[in-house]
């Protein structure tokens, strides 16, 4: 039998939740009416999610989080996600959606063109690191909308001289 956590929420909401798998533990500032729960695959970790808190008396710290199961994340904060190996593509169409990411980092993570078509869909990234996936031209071509985009990386991928056709694409 599945053990179930009820999270109560303004106006009486529950909100249920598998008890283990809700990661993220909730600091002194937050509250449960400013996090959101974030869906990724049960039956293994597709990465890590980085929150970096700018504390106003001191140095900036961080928070970590494991993108396994149900993940208890702050809302309204940009976030870092570093994928696994082997993304799977609903976690692009599905889990990563609605999260406020400035970067997204794709090491060894098997992705494809198709996928940065998902990636596109991603408006508030600024920097994505691909290394070691097999990106051509074409999946290129699908970054060009990506309005705050502004770092590009990309090593051990399958690219032409035609990336310079994306970057005056992407400047208009």
């Amino acid at each position: 039998m599945k053990s179930i956590t009820c999270i109560f929420l303004i106006e009486c909401t529950i909100l249920f939740a598998p008890a283990e798998p809700v990661l993220g533990s909730l600091s002194e500032n937050d509250t449960i009416a400013n996090m959101r729960i974030v869906h990724f695959p049960e039956d293994r970790s597709v990465g890590k999610i980085i929150h970096e808190i700018d504390e106003k008396s001191g140095p900036r710290s961080r928070k970590s989080y494991d993108a396994q199961g149900d993940v208890l994340l702050p809302l309204n904060t940009k976030l870092k996600f570093f994928a696994g190996s082997s993304l799977p593509e609903s976690v692009l169409r599905e889990s990563l959606v609605d999260l406020d990411l400035i970067e997204l980092n794709l090491y060894e993570a098997d992705i494809s063109d198709q996928d940065f078509a998902y990636i596109a869909e991603l408006k508030s990234v600024e920097r994505i690191d691909s290394i070691c996936n097999p990106i051509t031209d074409k999946g290129l071509e699908h970054l060009a909308s990506m309005p705050n985009l502004r770092v590009l990386h990309l090593l051990g991928s399958e690219i032409t001289d035609e990336v310079v056709t994306f970057r005056k694409k992407a400047a208009s």
